[in-house]
């Protein structure tokens, strides 16, 4: 079994309560274990302490992923603490060990560090450690030895549809020989602390695909959208095991469609034995397609039955 002193260095938990919760795991089945350490058998059955407690084989792996924020109590690779409806920030989910390129690396050598790490795309640090652009799989899909040059057009067409920069950047991204020549130099970079929610808006609203991770003006770690993919797998679906009437399931219904544009009044919305009816009348399927989910994801609700229509149009006479 794994030391309580290694799991109180690697997760900052009480000292009281990881004892208790050794004590409970060494005697399990006593009846009197589970009596008297009732904290320590809810804490036992979280798949993170269950991981410390069973598998210290892995215990190596998980020191290279387990970051603690001692400020706010965060620690790194818990998605059950994480399902409980805390916060989660870039630190929870950034891959720390990065795959960098310099600005006087080979066109080719990146083009095997992408084919090596399966990445698609990695910061750019100078000297001094600095991020100073971001290189991609993109960067090089047109490139003159590869022979997917974009096409010569017509000497007119390329006056009306580009400028002589846009035409010389554009050679540079085909015929360049280092990094330096094709990265994109206009970094975009996060914090530690910002939140999933802001890092999400901001790739969306940039067309970003990866955001790196800066501290101090250092790069700690990278954000990609795979990242946000593997945080949202990581959280554990809520189990509902209470008893709900129907009127508490109407109001709930009502409630998460509240203040939404497309959301129903509360005449529309019918709750008999735990199914849920809807009424009224919407403009799109993507309406339709909301009030629906809104109501599935009330804990509770067994089924939903949609009556929603579009609106009657009236012949022209």
């Amino acid at each position: 079994m794994l030391s309580l002193d290694d799991v109180i260095d690697e997760l900052g938990c009480d000292r009281a309560l990881l004892a208790s919760i050794g004590h409970f795991h060494q005697n399990r089945e006593s009846p009197d274990s589970v009596q008297s350490s009732p904290d320590a058998r809810h804490w036992s059955e979280r798949p993170f302490v269950k991981h410390w407690i069973q598998a210290p084989q892995h215990r190596a792996a998980r020191r290279r992923c387990v970051c603690r924020n001692r400020a706010t109590g965060a620690t790194d690779g818990d998605p059950s603490r994480h399902a409980e409806g805390a916060t989660m920030r870039a630190l929870d989910i950034m891959t720390p060990s990065v795959v960098t390129a310099t600005p006087d690396m080979t066109i080719h050598d990146a083009a095997r560090l992408f084919v090596d790490n399966r990445i698609s795309g990695m910061p750019v640090v100078d000297a001094n450690g600095q991020v100073v652009g971001i290189v991609s799989q993109g960067d090089l899909l047109h490139r003159v030895e590869t022979g997917t040059c974009r096409g010569k057009r017509a000497w007119w067409l390329e006056l009306l549809l580009s400028s002589p920069r846009e035409q010389a950047a554009r050679y540079v991204k085909e015929h360049g020989h280092v990094v330096g020549d094709v990265m994109c130099d206009q970094v975009i970079s996060i914090s530690e602390d910002m939140l999933l929610q802001q890092i999400a808006d901001l790739m969306e609203r940039r067309h970003l695909k990866r955001v790196p991770v800066l501290k101090d003006g250092k790069l700690v770690g990278i954000v990609s959208r795979s990242n946000l993919i593997r945080a949202l797998a990581s959280v554990a679906l809520a189990v509902d095991s209470a008893s709900h009437d129907d009127v508490s399931l109407r109001d709930a219904i009502v409630l998460e469609m509240h203040g939404q544009p497309w959301g129903l009044p509360k005449q529309g919305v019918l709750v008999k034995d735990g199914v849920a009816h809807l009424w009224g009348v919407i403009e799109s399927e993507e309406e339709k397609r909301a009030i629906r989910i809104a109501a599935e994801g009330v804990p509770g609700v067994k089924h939903v039955e949609s009556h929603l229509v579009f609106p009657s149009v009236m012949p022209s006479l």
